[in-house]
């Protein structure tokens, strides 16, 4: 019986297979995870569950920060990077800030036109400690990154997009066809572990667009890209 390994031992591995993708130079070297079905915990097989939120289960339940892809790109990791592109220039301590002093005035607000029960100040308090997790989630992925790393990650996200005279996005876009299904990162940033991530069912394989992905950003990503094979039959 094999040993499940530890938050510190995935870890590891991780930063080992992507240490050694990263010093591939200009060829394309991709670590491979293999994940046994039973190690997401029967996230897989459900008729209602998808490969890709399985694996993000099994990264955030492993100690990292993980969103999934979405058509359109108005949710998951396109979304995280639109909005710290609207942070732009970064000062975590003023984005935290804003943040407190916005929830301040929406529950000032609130108060002025509502009598709320104790049952729904519990829930607002619970919504809103929820979006401050989203909210210092999203700053360590700003603390982790460098400015050219960001650059080069949402050149190789975002097919297109409308700025306004400050660089702020005004428009939807488009999401590169054949990006990743998952951007990882952990949440320690001294670590600068972060890399986007491809999940296939066992017998499944890169498609087209992918391969043309990796080949154009590659060296924008610098070779932060991990491929993820799940044995939903184990």
């Amino acid at each position: 019986m094999t040993t499940p390994l530890s938050t510190s031992d995935v870890l590891s591995l991780l930063r080992t297979a992507l240490g050694a993708s990263q010093k591939a130079a200009e060829a394309i070297a991709i670590p491979t995870l293999l994940l046994p079905g039973q190690w997401l915990g029967g996230k897989i097989g459900r008729r209602e569950s998808r490969i890709e939120d399985a694996a993000v289960w099994w990264f955030r339940e492993n100690g990292f920060f993980a969103e999934r892809s979405y058509k359109g790109g108005q949710r998951g990791y396109a979304e995280v990077f639109r909005v710290l592109e609207y942070w732009r220039p970064w000062d975590p301590d003023s984005i935290r800030q804003d943040y407190r002093d916005s929830i301040g005035d929406q529950q000032a607000a609130l108060a002025r036109m509502l009598d709320l029960t104790d049952e729904q100040r519990q829930a607002m308090s619970f919504s809103e400690r929820f979006a401050e997790e989203q909210l210092e989630e999203k700053l360590t992925l700003v603390e982790t990154l460098t400015e050219e790393q960001f650059e080069g990650c949402y050149q190789a996200v975002f097919d297109s997009w409308e700025d306004d005279e400050d660089g702020h996005v005004v428009a939807d876009f488009d999401v590169r066809a054949g990006a990743p299904d998952l951007f990882v990162w952990h949440p320690n940033a001294a670590l600068d572990t972060w890399f986007f991530c491809e999940t296939k069912a066992h017998g499944d394989y890169l498609g087209t667009a992918q391969y043309a992905w990796l080949r154009e950003w590659w060296m924008h990503i610098d070779g932060h890209f991990l491929l993820i094979l799940v044995d939903s039959d184990v």
